[in-house]
């Protein structure tokens, strides 16, 4: 693998913003940020961390799963509600479902499919599963007892990105299947809960480090982060910025990836 090696010197912190308890981050296609805090309500940013717009949750309770990525709509997941809601892109609820227990035994994370629909995990059957959200059906379903360890696993995320569905087990790595759901390999990264993505690489930290690695070929780079504080698991990308959070800061990053 031919690695490319910044410091934190490729870092411009250029600005840092006070921000509620985080529980989730999402980034849409127009550079839009959105965080939900620790009571369920949700604040969007622009790029430059100015605040725009806010959405407060009728009821306290844990945001699981926050994506924006798409841009139109915003699905917000509530696993122990077992209920997911989607907002427009001026966080105008649109619509709320409970999940059909005939259907899904237990959803233990959700994101949407780039045909409209669900993609989720059910932990009940152990399956990485496609939900067809009109027609009320799964359409896809793939059992995962095989592909890792059902009494070890400790599933944090799920996101389809470029025709290709990835899952990370903090515990053994980040596990990509088809647009089908059909296995295809396993990245072999653990002691990491989030993912994200820019242009063709997949993004992640460990130890301070952020690595940026493409999707298709053996090229990744690393940046050092600055050790001074103390980060969130989650963090968003874009082609110019890094936001991180600790627990009540955003700190937005300009950042270089040229290669030496």
């Amino acid at each position: 693998m031919l690695v490319y090696q910044g410091t934190s010197q490729n870092l411009n912190l250029i600005r840092t913003i006070q921000i509620p308890p985080v529980q989730n981050v999402s980034m849409d296609l127009y550079g839009h940020i959105y965080i939900a805090d620790n009571q369920g309500n949700l604040t969007q940013y622009n790029e430059k961390g100015d605040s725009l717009r806010h959405f407060a949750s009728e009821q306290t309770a844990n945001l699981q799963s926050l994506e924006a990525w798409k841009g139109l709509k915003i699905l917000l997941f509530y696993r122990d509600l077992q209920r997911y809601t989607w907002l427009n892109r001026f966080l105008v609820p649109l619509e709320t479902q409970n999940i059909n227990n005939e259907k899904i035994g237990f959803a233990r994370l959700m994101t949407y499919a780039n045909d409209g629909n669900l993609w989720l995990f059910d932990e009940q059957d152990f399956a990485l599963k496609k939900y067809q959200t009109q027609a009320n059906l799964i359409s896809i379903s793939t059992p995962c007892d095989l592909i890792f360890n059902p009494k070890t696993y400790s599933l944090s995320f799920l996101r389809e990105y470029q025709n290709q569905v990835f899952l990370v087990d903090s515990n053994s790595g980040i596990f990509i299947f088809d647009n089908f759901g059909n296995y295809k390999k396993k990245l072999q990264i653990s002691n990491i809960n989030f993912i994200n993505f820019v242009k063709d690489d997949i993004a992640y930290i460990h130890k301070n480090m952020l690595y940026l690695r493409h999707l298709y070929t053996d090229v990744q780079h690393k940046l050092d982060l600055p050790i001074e504080y103390n980060y969130k698991d989650f963090f968003l990308i874009s082609t110019h910025y890094l936001y991180l959070f600790t627990m009540k800061e955003m700190l937005i990053f300009k950042y270089d990836k040229k290669n030496p």
